[in-house]
């Protein structure tokens, strides 16, 4: 059990938690995303709407 002050904070440390080296993330997103995967040592990479589009990656 992870304590946290609000879902984004947990959205934050999951890369780091799944281990992920290639995040992906909605082109218009908040930062904590992106934030995630630099936390995790992790490529982050945003994406469009169109999942056919997407690069392959441990977390989407």
């Amino acid at each position: 059990m992870l304590p946290t002050i609000g879902s984004k904070e947990m959205v934050a440390w999951l890369p780091t938690f799944l281990g992920a080296q290639m995040v992906l993330y909605p082109e218009i997103a908040y930062p904590t995303y992106y934030v995630g995967a630099l936390l995790a040592g992790a490529q982050g990479h945003p994406v469009g709407i169109n999942p056919e589009s997407w690069q392959s990656a441990d977390l989407a």
